[in-house]
């Protein structure tokens, strides 16, 4: 079991530093309607969809921002390695548009975030279309975490999740 454990810290760390030099550096943001075989619900107007592509989010807080107007993100969001960062920097923090991620969605030493359903409250579907080895979702090492609190996700389309190592 040990020897699992750290096996699989040690992927998540190789896959951390080989996705941070092959991710593009910005994202673009294409206005159209996803072809899908499952819809989100939201409280939004459906019509003014935003699809973003791959979200890498890093050491800094305002770097969320790339968010912004996304309700779909074709691709994955991994937001990881925000060290210098406090709960009060999380408190009005949220992205209720996104309702969807196609691939896959990690966190990984967030500092200060509480509750990753207060920055997503509409995420309804990860599909899996990738995954980061057999991950969909991905909490790993999270040191003021409380709280999943997703209550909108119904669909895990494909892999599985592992949350480990989140003291709260």
């Amino acid at each position: 079991m040990l020897f699992r454990i750290i096996f699989i810290v040690l992927v998540f760390i190789v896959h951390i530093v080989i996705s941070n030099i092959k991710l593009p550096t910005n994202k673009q943001l294409i206005p159209q309607s996803p072809s899908n075989d499952i819809s989100a619900t939201s409280n939004y107007d459906q019509t003014q969809e935003t699809i973003c592509t791959d979200i890498d989010i890093r050491n800094y807080v305002s770097n969320f921002d790339v968010l912004e107007n996304c309700t779909v993100v074709e691709g994955y969001v991994q937001i990881n390695l925000i060290d210098n960062s406090t709960m009060q920097d999380f408190a009005n923090l949220s992205f209720p548009k996104l309702t969807e991620i196609t691939e896959y969605l990690s966190f990984y030493h967030v500092s200060g975030l509480k509750s990753i359903g207060k920055l997503f409250p509409n995420l309804a579907i990860i599909r899996g279309n990738a995954l980061v080895w057999d991950y969909t979702f991905v909490v790993f090492a999270m040191p003021h975490l409380a709280e999943i609190g997703l209550p909108k996700l119904t669909h895990i389309m494909k892999g599985t999740v592992i949350i480990l190592r989140n003291p709260g």
